[in-house]
């Protein structure tokens, strides 16, 4: 479970850098910090589920 949410929250992150990048989607400037912190926060959330699973799995 831990990958496939870290796997979301670096597309997630990438969309949300992209859509700042990216000056033509100016009416979606306001879903960059949503995803970015978003994206970052879906990170941490599956380090800290990995580091549980690995203390199961031992």
């Amino acid at each position: 479970m831990s990958r496939t949410l870290a796997i979301f929250g670096w597309i997630a992150f990438f969309c949300g850098i992209g859509l700042y990048v990216l000056d033509i989607l100016w009416f979606l400037d306001v879903l960059v910090p949503v995803f970015t912190i978003g994206g970052l926060s879906l990170l941490a959330i599956a380090m800290f589920l990995s580091f549980s699973e690995q203390k199961k799995s031992r």
